[in-house]
């Protein structure tokens, strides 16, 4: 069950730092068109605080649960969702 937990939050801090912190850097540097700025710009930067948080209270989770699991050695490979949408924005030259 400790495993499948890390596992979960681990694929959520890499969802959080690849996909989602990218998303909202993009909208507050202004390349997505159509988007309301001031608003969006806004929304994202919240959203990066948000996240940010989450993911210091995952660390802080996961690194207690591996040292009182004794699963500190534990690796995990980065997760498909990641590895397929880096290989798909391979596919295409724009940003």
């Amino acid at each position: 069950m400790s495993c499948g937990w890390l596992a979960y939050n681990e694929k959520t801090i890499q969802i959080e730092d690849k996909i989602i912190g990218p998303a909202c850097s993009q909208i507050i540097y202004r390349h997505v068109l159509g988007v309301d700025y001031p608003t969006s710009q806004m929304v994202a930067s919240e959203t990066l605080v948000d996240e940010a948080y989450y993911v210091l209270l995952v660390v802080n989770a996961t690194r207690i649960t591996r040292e009182r699991r004794r699963l500190e050695s534990l690796l995990l490979p980065e997760f498909a969702l990641v590895t397929n949408m880096q290989r798909e924005q391979g596919n295409h030259p724009e940003p």
